[in-house]
């Protein structure tokens, strides 16, 4: 089963320009802002930010050209849920082309063989969509939320 950025991505979950210390930090404060917004259970805001943190911690989440897919599942929640940073400075998250990340895509999956065969496409969406120089422009540029999106292929 697919699971594209459409079915995980709404305007709410858009952070343009958050401050943010490290990684870990803007870890937190993402968890934090899914939680606010509603997208992940206050039951299950511990057992996320456990779970992604120790997915960090364990192998870092950066890929290349300026993006970061920090992720975990959690039991808490019941379907995949994401947020997606845009950073005024970029942040080390030890990527694989050496390169700090700029845009920082936080996703929670649920803890089931659903979610993690499901995870596998999810990045392979986020890969091929974040592969076209032209979208990573115009998402870095973006000023609001839903121009983020539309970028992204999310909005029409």
């Amino acid at each position: 089963m697919s699971c594209p950025l459409d079915g995980v991505l709404a305007s709410d979950r858009i952070l343009l320009r958050p401050p943010t210390a490290d990684r870990f930090d803007l870890i937190r404060r993402m968890v934090a802002h899914l939680v606010s917004v509603g997208a992940i259970p206050s039951s299950a805001a511990d057992g996320a930010l456990s779970a992604v943190l120790a997915r960090e911690e364990e192998l870092a989440t950066g890929l290349e050209s300026g993006l970061a897919v920090p992720h975990g599942f959690c039991a808490g929640v019941v379907e995949p849920v994401a947020a997606l940073a845009i950073l005024e400075t970029a942040v080390d998250f030890d990527a694989l082309d050496g390169e700090p990340s700029c845009c920082v895509l936080l996703l929670v999956e649920p803890d089931t063989p659903e979610g993690r065969r499901r995870h596998l496409d999810f990045l392979g969406d986020v890969a091929e969509k974040w592969s076209q120089v032209q979208v990573r422009k115009v998402v870095m540029e973006a000023d609001t939320a839903d121009g983020v999106l539309r970028a992204l292929g999310v909005l029409g």
